[in-house]
């Protein structure tokens, strides 16, 4: 999701290529996990990269792996519980 170990540079550019990956990715894939250094720092971009898989994989299970830092924000947690999954993991 981002640079590790942290860099000042910009990797924003990953978001579309991930955009561009997502549809490659079997239909039927039972489960799929973001992870990085802090996925939910992404903000908003974070936000699209869940809807575009929810758009291209809606049968996969999501796991996302975090500190939780971000769910402080009430903000972040009331729009992420607003994604209909099937079934998303948050560790």
């Amino acid at each position: 999701m981002c640079s590790q170990p942290p860099r000042d540079r910009d990797d924003s550019y990953l978001m579309d290529l991930y955009d561009q990956l997502l549809p490659l990715i079997p239909k039927d894939c039972p489960e799929l996990g973001l992870t990085g250094g802090e996925p939910t720092l992404l903000g908003g971009r974070f936000f699209h990269l869940l809807e575009s898989i929810k758009r291209e994989l809606p049968e996969t299970d999501v796991h996302c792996l975090t500190n939780g830092r971000s769910f402080a924000w009430k903000n972040m947690t009331n729009i992420l519980f607003e994604f209909s999954f099937k079934k998303r993991k948050i560790g």
